[in-house]
């Protein structure tokens, strides 16, 4: 037979233990909160435009349609508030893409008088001008392109000029850092390539 004395003895060890563990468990919890408070540990690297696929740069396109042409970008162009306008531009469309070196394209569309683009000043004054530009004439979707680029900029700045139709279309591209030049030029083609006249 135990006696009460013996009960009394063991129901203190016996509060003592579970006491010791309750303590324990609390320490635990309290050590586990704190370890995933604590700031984590990592590395974190510049990411660089270079290593990125050209396809990955024109895979997810946005088109927009205006009332006398439609053309598509890349997703990663955010439209930026483009200065007012009158006549003789018919459209005006700024976009932006956010990174060190950033990136900025122009769309114009303007009335031309004839349908020479040597008429128009900012071409003339690009053609008049070899030493800061070279010009490029492609056929795209059979339409010709005169491709103007500034070999005076240390960044990516390239205009191209389109006629239709009594209109003139300015598509410019520029900024960038150096090793974004390859992307940027694919870019400038896939926006090109997928001009269209309505």
């Amino acid at each position: 037979m135990v006696s009460s004395r013996q009960f009394t003895k063991r129901q203190s060890a016996l509060g003592l233990m579970l006491a010791v563990l309750l303590l324990f468990v609390i320490w635990a919890v309290i050590l586990t909160l704190h370890a995933l408070a604590a700031p984590a540990q990592g590395n974190i690297s510049q990411p660089s435009s270079a290593s990125t696929p050209k396809q990955s740069l024109v895979a997810t396109t946005i088109t927009t349609r205006g009332k006398t042409v439609a053309f598509t970008y890349p997703s990663f162009f955010g439209a930026t508030t483009s200065q007012p306008f009158s006549a003789p531009v018919l459209e005006r469309y700024s976009f932006l893409r956010h990174q060190a070196g950033s990136w900025q394209l122009q769309v114009e569309v303007d009335t031309l008088l004839s349908s020479d683009v040597r008429t128009d000043s900012g071409y003339a004054l690009r053609a008049k001008n070899p030493a800061s530009y070279t010009q490029e004439i492609l056929t795209l979707q059979g339409q010709r392109v005169y491709i103007m680029t500034d070999t005076t900029a240390a960044t990516f700045n390239k205009v191209a000029f389109m006629v239709h139709q009594g209109k003139l279309a300015t598509i410019a591209l520029s900024g960038g850092l150096p090793d974004d030049l390859r992307n940027m030029q694919a870019v400038f083609m896939a926006i090109l390539q997928h001009w269209q006249w309505l």
